[in-house]
């Protein structure tokens, strides 16, 4: 099969200059030529010396997965697993329907979402859907890693998954990294989610909705 070879990004800025060019002759045919025109400023404005574009770079930037598309991701995961442990089959159907979509955006969590999807078929236990579901939201934040918000999510699930567990300095590590960036992002709701979630120090028994509670006012800030 013939190749077709594509014209350089130079190359094409010569041809659109020496359109340009021809417009300009024909115009002056008509009105004359403007005072102070020169054809060596225009093609100093038009910049032929700069470098060609990183057109891969700019690939890559235009197909990575945007920050907003992660947070609404992992937004559509809190309430897959709030709608499960509440028994709301219509939600349940909906955000599974949603996430399947989204997944083919975020191809890191599709293992986790095949996992999850098992997990709903065989009418597993409440704490293993959570399970996944934190593990799916942690994938999507490290998308994001450099983001507040991913930073906080990060720390507060890794605080989350160590509640009671003998690694005091990772729990405290967690934790602490986790407050530090709910005092300063000085948000009333997440600031009140979290306190919440907080005195209930990994031992009540609806832990987990409180943490549904503390990651939506986070994803929704």
């Amino acid at each position: 099969m013939a190749t077709y070879n594509y014209p350089s990004t130079r190359l094409v800025a010569i041809i659109l200059v020496l359109v340009i060019i021809f417009s300009i002759g024909t115009a002056i045919a008509y009105t004359g030529l403007p005072t102070g025109f020169s054809v060596a400023k225009l093609i100093d404005k038009l910049s032929l010396d700069s470098p060609p574009q990183d057109i891969s770079k700019t690939i890559a930037e235009e197909t990575a997965p945007s920050a907003a598309g992660s947070f609404d991701t992992m937004l559509l995961f809190v309430g897959l697993v709030e709608s499960y442990y509440n028994s709301d089959v219509i939600t349940m159907a909906r955000k599974v329907t949603q996430i399947d979509a989204e997944v083919q955006a975020h191809t890191d969590v599709a293992g986790t979402w095949k996992q999850i999807t098992a997990c709903l078929t065989s009418n597993c236990d409440k704490s293993s859907v959570y399970t996944f579901s934190m593990q799916a939201i942690e994938t999507l934040a490290k998308e994001q890693s450099k983001s507040q918000r991913s930073q906080l999510i990060l720390n507060s699930l890794a605080a989350d998954g160590l509640w009671g567990d003998k690694d005091l300095v990772s729990f405290s590590k967690a934790l602490d990294s986790a407050n530090a960036i709910v005092v300063s992002l000085n948000n009333p709701q997440v600031s009140e989610t979290w306190t919440k979630y907080i005195q209930c120090a990994g031992k009540c028994a609806n832990s987990k909705e409180l943490m549904f509670n503390f990651l939506k006012s986070v994803l929704n800030t």
